[in-house]
């Protein structure tokens, strides 16, 4: 059996498919969060994976998009933009998204798998990242007993182990962070998870920015930060410079 493992596509069509593409055939998909949001794809994304076997986790940004205000005018962009994303999903689609679980637990292939979009650790926006400090490691492997846990969020693909217990990234699929223009996934097959990553055509989902009805400065930073595979700098996330520092992608 072939699993793909993949999160955060946030709307990039292009890069799902490059994925499959590079794929070829898998039985299934585990999909750790974030569908939708910051894209310019959200019912294409959906459409490719209704026809997709699977489970599916349900995201912050799927979770925004769901309850987005259909009637709001004004507000941040990122408002505007998480609206419009609804308003581009058909039915169909809407209830695919709210059909997405919480956190749950899967048998696969010998492997207990703990499948998480990102979760609390200390505070309201805590992630869980490669460098975070042992004690963020010690706080999930204590709250979850399984031995393997995909969780996503940072868009920061990693592997490491804490005391007997496996923690596992696939990277953002459709958002990477570290300046390279990658669709990042894992693959479970085998018993084995490997973490891979395949180009897409990033100039194709900046050219689909322009779908957008938001202020062109907003949309032509985005659009350079698809083409760089990095996020604008006015979200303030972290220093990024020593996860790339450390080879990361």
């Amino acid at each position: 059996m072939k699993s793909l493992i993949l999160a955060d596509i946030h709307g990039n069509l292009a890069a799902l498919q490059a994925v499959f593409e590079a794929e070829g055939s898998w039985d299934e998909i585990l999909f750790l969060g974030d569908a939708v949001g910051w894209g310019p794809n959200p019912e294409e994304v959906l459409s490719l994976l209704s026809e997709q076997a699977g489970v599916f986790v349900m995201g912050n940004h799927d979770r925004n998009v769901l309850k987005a205000d259909q009637t709001e005018e004004n507000g941040t962009y990122d408002a505007l933009w998480m609206k419009w994303s609804r308003d581009q999903l058909s039915s169909r689609n809407l209830e695919l998204l709210s059909s997405f679980s919480p956190s749950c637990v899967v048998e696969r292939q010998g492997l207990s798998l703990r499948l998480l979009h990102g979760d609390v650790i200390h505070g309201e926006n805590d992630r869980l990242w490669p460098d975070s400090p042992p004690e963020a490691y010690k706080t999930l492997k204590n709250r979850y007993h399984e031995l393997h846990i995909l969780i996503s969020h940072t868009h920061v693909q990693f592997e490491r182990s804490f005391k007997g217990t496996r923690f596992v990234n696939p990277g953002g699929l459709g958002q990477p962070r570290l300046g390279r223009a990658l669709a990042c996934y894992g693959v479970l097959e085998n018993g084995s998870i490997r973490l891979k990553a395949v180009p897409y055509d990033a100039e194709k989902t900046a050219r689909d920015m322009d779908r957008l009805p938001l202020e062109t400065t907003f949309i032509r930073e985005w659009q350079s930060c698809f083409r760089n595979g990095t996020v604008p700098d006015f979200y303030n996330i972290r220093d990024f410079s020593p996860l790339i520092k450390m080879g990361l992608r």
